[in-house]
């Protein structure tokens, strides 16, 4: 079984603080991604990932992360996520996982 984080609530429209993860392995060429779900098996409707650079490995020895701020924009729900690596030499690990409750905003 995976480590349950869940990520604080969060107000639709509004844009997401920097966040840093430090996981304690070498991340030396990694691939890092979040996907976040209102179901678990639709489509990702929100992520953050190192393909797009909306995740910056800030520390490759000591495996430490930034998710990089952005305005998440999707239907207040609960989504579901999870974080998975995949190490240089191939290696799949999914390190942690949870909810987060998108709350609907007032103004426009």
């Amino acid at each position: 079984m995976i480590a349950k984080y869940d990520f604080p609530n969060h107000v639709k429209g509004d844009t997401t603080k920097n966040k840093q993860i430090t996981f304690g392995i070498d991340f030396t060429g990694a691939k890092v991604e979040l996907q976040f779900k209102s179901q678990i098996n639709s489509k990702s409707s929100f992520s953050w990932s190192t393909i797009d650079n909306s995740i910056l490995i800030t520390d490759a020895i000591n495996g430490k992360i930034t998710l990089i701020p952005k305005v998440i924009d999707v239907a207040p729900s609960t989504y579901f996520y999870d974080c998975q690596v995949t190490l240089s030499d191939g290696t799949i690990t999914t390190y942690f996982g949870g909810e987060m409750i998108i709350e609907q905003d007032i103004t426009n």
